[in-house]
């Protein structure tokens, strides 16, 4: 009887792993069909979600009770691991499904030619999410565009502030979250180099030989993916303007609403430019004009002005940063003469010190002015350096340097827009002059020397009129796409309105700072005058002594 016990115990046991190593195969199988073979095949999205996560949980649980039943301290251990592994994808996973479910969304698939203009050139497929209307009347659906340019729409909705802004768009009609051509890797193909690159940490930062190692590291990719066959000159705004009519006429629609961000408003306003006549009304967070691609210095410049004189009489601050350029300048200076060698605790790679120059706090200031919550704690880093504590961008600079990832996607659509002559040589001009140089383009256009997309030229840079309804939402702590942006590019519209939002800068702050942000764009989408056209939201600095 005893044997018997043993043989069914050890039977069970077998079982148990045969089990295992079943639903981890069958896992495996689901995930590769949806992230890569379901492009090909077009099998339904959520055949796939419902076969490959229970089948992974249900491995996950079968092997924790396995490892917990063994002997070893060390195995019950990895039980523990494993079952909280477990927990945590289901929260996730649960988390993004009550978000699909309670937008209504349906998940498809856009299947274009990788070259718009050869209808023969192989197919490429893009996902979007397609979340239903909450009103009864047909109205235009709403186009989400992306920023970046590599940005995901998808991963906006999931994981930004801005899921509640996409749920109110649905009482104006179905909303459309678009992943464009090689941002994700749902997407066919995923443009993400498979490695990254480093630049040393003994050194200070140069911005040349940060471009030389760049331009090696993006030349190895480039063979990555032409080895797959990828024709990389065909990740261009243009091409994409293509795919996007075509998801038009997969929606069905004689006309889109168009609704972008960052790098979106450029696609978007490309869009307008070919297909005027398509567009219904556009609605665009943060311009980025069509020869706006690459920042100007003086931009730059304005904005740490600006950021000094708020330091100046912020309440936050009680007068401790009278002139934080001038301290800036100071800071800057002293790195130019001498580099400074910062002692790295607990660095992840067990790097024990890093040297910085002013480069690297020149770039780490400029990545700041981005929004407001990032600005709001300049005066206290700037105040840090000024007394020699240079810890904060020691950290800084050894995080920027190390596991660079690159988008062939970015660099081929930012490398194709380009720049004209005159803002070309308007940038040269400017970088000699302004505190920060030219760091805000670091790496371009010099990368863009062996960048496979060719330049678009100046047509495709050139302003255009038109009379299409446009609003323009733009922040006046916006480092990347400035005020000043869409008041140039507002020219041509003879329908546009600028809403502008003081103490907001890039991403979400221009969606969700201000309830009155929502209000206007739904009063713009009914076609109602505007209630306003300036708002003010709360914008103060971190005290100089906080942590």
């Amino acid at each position: 009887m005893k044997i018997n016990v043993i043989k069914s115990d050890l039977f069970a046991r077998l079982s148990a792993k045969w089990w295992c190593a079943g639903m981890f195969i069958l896992s495996a199988i689901s995930w590769l069909a949806m992230f890569v073979f379901q492009p090909l095949f077009d099998t339904d999205f959520w055949i796939e979600w419902w076969i490959a996560f229970p089948s992974l949980l249900a491995a996950l649980l079968i092997s924790s009770r396995l490892l917990w039943r063994s002997k070893p301290w060390l195995a019950k251990a990895g039980a523990v691991v494993v079952a909280l592994v477990g927990l945590a994808l289901t929260g996730l996973v649960m988390f993004i499904i009550y978000k699909l479910v309670a937008a209504g969304a349906a998940v498809e698939l856009l299947t274009t030619a990788e070259d718009s203009q050869r209808p023969d050139s192989p197919k490429i497929h893009q996902l979007y999410l397609e979340l239903g209307s909450t009103r009864a009347e047909d109205a235009p659906p709403i186009v989400y565009l992306a920023g970046g340019p590599g940005g995901a729409g998808t991963a906006t909705l999931y994981l930004s502030g801005r899921y509640p802004v996409f749920m109110a768009m649905r009482e104006l009609g179905d909303v459309i979250v678009w992943d464009q051509r090689g941002t994700m890797p749902w997407n066919d193909p995923f443009l993400f180099c498979p490695s990254t690159w480093n630049f040393p940490l003994d050194i200070p930062l140069d911005l040349n030989r940060m471009v030389d190692l760049r331009r090696e590291f993006v030349e190895t990719c480039r063979q990555h993916f032409q080895q797959k066959n990828v024709d990389l000159t065909t990740y261009t705004t243009p091409q994409s303007v293509e795919d996007l009519d075509d998801l038009r006429r997969q929606l069905g629609s004689e006309q889109i609403t168009l609704w972008a961000t960052s790098y979106g408003t450029h696609l978007a306003l490309a869009y307008m430019k070919r297909y005027p006549q398509r567009v219904h009304r556009a609605i665009l967070h943060g311009i980025e004009g069509l020869d706006q691609t690459l920042k100007l210095p003086s931009q730059v410049q304005s904005a740490l002005q600006h950021t000094s004189d708020l330091a100046r009489i912020d309440e936050a601050l009680e007068g401790a940063m009278p002139d934080m350029l001038a301290d800036l300048t100071a800071v800057i200076a002293e790195l130019e003469q001498n580099p400074k060698r910062v002692a790295l605790e607990d660095d992840d790679d067990g790097a024990k010190e890093v040297l910085i120059g002013a480069q690297d706090v020149r770039l780490m200031i400029a990545l700041q002015l981005r929004n407001g919550s990032s600005r709001s704690r300049l005066p206290r880093m700037i105040a840090r350096m000024r007394a020699g504590d240079f810890s904060r961008a020691g950290r800084f600079a050894a995080s920027h340097r190390r596991n660079n990832r690159e988008s062939l996607m970015h660099i081929n659509m930012d490398c194709a827009s380009g720049a004209t002559a005159a803002r070309l040589e308007r940038i040269a001009t400017e970088a000699s002059q302004s505190l920060l140089g030219n760091v805000i383009n670091a790496g371009f256009p010099e990368i863009c020397d062996i960048a496979d997309s060719p330049d678009l030229g100046d047509t495709f840079r050139a302003p255009f009129a038109t009379d299409i309804p446009t609003l323009f939402i733009s922040g006046t702590l916006d480092g990347r796409t400035p005020v000043s942006n869409a008041e140039e590019t507002l020219a041509g519209f003879t329908q546009g309105q600028h809403l502008i939002i003081e103490g907001a800068g890039h991403g979400d702050e221009l969606f969700v700072s201000s309830p009155q942000i929502l209000e206007t764009m739904q009063q713009f989408m009914r076609g109602e005058a505007l209630a306003v056209h300036y708002i003010k939201v709360p914008f103060e600095f971190s005290p100089i002594e906080a942590e």
